[in-house]
């Protein structure tokens, strides 16, 4: 994921995703799925896959556990800037736009629901990861590389870095 090559981190993630069968301590299903989405959609954005791909890769994977990565919570984020960051929001607690590192392709809307409230005063611009139950993946109807999909995230909890 890091050197972005997007084949090549979806297949070893497919392929631990097969080879693990139970959750461990350091959520390791959860973190891959995340991964293997990632990567996924950043084959969509490159041209490299198709979206009826996208759609087979993401049945059956509501109701699962996802983990997202370390990113800065920030309580007043600005459209169109503020990629990447775990965005305080009035209808879903948290948002985040998910992109690679140029940001032209907008690899997923993250909207995620929290079993507890926030405490944005305290936690605003910390290093936090979230974790949840996918309620469901919604692949951009429309088919475009510049939004690939909707992640829908319930149960979520937020865990903060000291």
């Amino acid at each position: 994921l890091e050197s972005e090559d997007w084949a090549t981190a979806e297949n070893l993630t497919s392929k631990y995703l097969n080879e693990v069968k139970s959750e461990d301590n350091n959520n390791t299903l959860g973190r891959l799925r995340f991964m293997y989405l990632f990567s996924a959609a950043g084959r969509i954005a490159a041209g490299k896959t198709t979206y009826e791909g996208l759609q087979k890769k993401v049945e059956g994977m509501a109701g699962k556990e996802i983990v997202f990565p370390g990113r800065y919570l920030k309580a007043n984020c600005r459209g169109g800037v503020d990629f990447n960051a775990l965005c305080k929001s009035d209808t879903h607690d948290i948002m985040v736009t998910s992109t690679a590192r140029d940001a032209r392709s907008i690899f997923s809307f993250e909207y995620i629901k929290l079993k507890e409230k926030l405490d944005w005063a305290k936690n605003d611009g910390k290093v936090a990861s979230i974790s949840g139950t996918i309620e469901s993946i919604a692949p951009n109807p429309n088919k475009s590389t510049l939004v690939i999909m909707r992640i829908y995230v319930v149960d979520g909890r937020v865990k903060v870095k000291d």
